[in-house]
């Protein structure tokens, strides 16, 4: 946060702009029929110099949250709106049980299968938070709760779950938990065995991935000012320092960490709006250094997984719409890339009359093919067939069933 101009500041102080006199003025206890006065906020011009041109903000004081002045102006803010929307209150009181009783409150998230255990969230009527749960084996096992936001959230106003990640050996949970309702999260890591949460954590976490030998993790961390995730480190259980391995300088891009859905790499993506780029690391081993995937480059933007020896590339490069690409994890250069037909095959044809014709316009326009077709011009930003043509045969084949739906598969195995 940038910190206060010293001379307004001692001018607010002093009492040179009635800050606190406007507060109390009204804070105190209204007259019986006296309509309440809204709070003034003072205007205090505070300039910056933004991309070269001067921004003034009359409010900027504001942002202090600690301000001792900001904070009565803000409950002096709060006691107005309840003197003036006190008739309100019992029209608000039923709109709320209204909406409560469109609500299931005591529910069950769906069970997600992963190695032995059956994953899943509830919630209990009359709790504010989602209790983490697990089976072992099959639905009928007995339940093992992992983690109670309603408990870890007693004495605290506001309790919000980031990260949820289970380690490969399923004894170890790597959890980041927000306190404070800005987005604020810190690590923990819990041992499902015993149920202690060990002395390992982090402030200002936004992602998190496990490695393989279920004892490292690699994180990211945001900035303090403008939140944005900026750099990565890998933490090792029981050791107190942790090694920043790539900081993210260009501001238009965040940082994120996350694994494969086989779980053999962890990948180290950098996005901003326009633009993508992705790092990758064997999951077995994590001392090692991240390997750049494929270099950032202005209106490309591509996404990764990986299974049986090949990434899948899902690129926007050179196609109106996403292409999915197969890679070999050995040499995954652009060169190499082809298209790939599993991932095709694998969207929804739904229609009413045989999908055959779509299915042969598909590989008329270059999309469909039994074995994968080698992409030619990728570096240069053109694919061997253009995806307009390949747009253009979609939406005729609708037009003509009425019925198609085409659904969109990224990650199709």
């Amino acid at each position: 946060m940038i910190a206060l101009d010293g001379a307004w500041r001692m001018s607010l102080l002093r009492g040179r702009y009635k800050l606190p006199m406007l507060i109390e003025s009204f804070s105190g206890t209204l007259l019986v029929g006296q309509t309440p006065q809204p709070p003034v906020a003072p205007v205090i011009e505070h300039r910056e110099t933004r991309h070269g041109t001067t921004v003034t903000d009359k409010y900027f004081w504001l942002r202090e949250k600690s301000n001792p002045e900001v904070i009565k102006y803000l409950e002096a803010e709060n006691t107005y709106t309840a003197a003036m929307t006190q008739g309100l209150k019992p029209f608000e009181d039923a709109l709320y049980n209204e909406m409560l009783s469109h609500i299931k409150q005591t529910d069950l998230s769906v069970p997600v299968r992963r190695g032995d255990y059956y994953y899943y969230s509830r919630t209990e009527e009359g709790k504010q938070y989602t209790i983490q749960c697990r089976k072992k084996g099959s639905l009928e096992s007995k339940e093992e709760v992992l983690l109670d936001l309603n408990e870890l959230g007693k004495g605290k106003k506001f309790a919000g779950l980031g990260a949820f990640e289970v380690s490969d050996d399923q004894d170890l949970l790597a959890y980041t938990i927000d306190y404070v309702g800005y987005r604020q999260f810190a690590l923990h890591v819990k041992d499902l065995r015993s149920g202690a949460t060990l002395p390992d954590t982090m402030e200002r976490v936004d992602s998190v991935a496990w490695a393989a030998d279920n004892r490292t993790l690699f994180v990211t961390t945001e900035d303090a000012v403008t939140k944005r995730a900026n750099q990565a480190w890998r933490l090792t259980l029981g050791r107190t320092d942790s090694e920043p391995i790539y900081e993210e300088k260009d501001e238009t891009f965040r940082l994120g960490v996350e694994k494969t859905r086989d779980k053999k790499y962890v990948l180290l993506n950098s996005i901003s709006t326009d633009a993508s780029e992705f790092r990758y690391l064997r999951a077995d081993q994590p001392k090692s250094d991240f390997a750049l995937f494929l270099a950032r480059e202005k209106q490309h933007r591509y996404f990764l997984d990986h299974r049986e020896n090949l990434f899948y590339v899902r690129s926007d490069k050179g196609a109106k719409n996403f292409q999915v690409f197969a890679a070999p994890q050995d040499d995954p250069d652009p060169k190499n890339w082809r298209y790939s037909s599993p991932t095709i095959r694998a969207c929804s044809f739904k229609a009413s009359t045989s999908s055959a014709t779509s299915r042969s316009r598909l590989r008329r326009c270059g999309r469909l093919t039994e074995s994968g077709s080698t992409i030619s011009g990728l570096a240069n930003g053109a694919p061997s067939r253009s995806p307009g043509r390949c747009i253009r045969h979609f939406r005729a084949t609708r037009r003509s069933t009425r019925q198609l739906r085409i659904g969109t598969v990224i990650k199709a195995w």
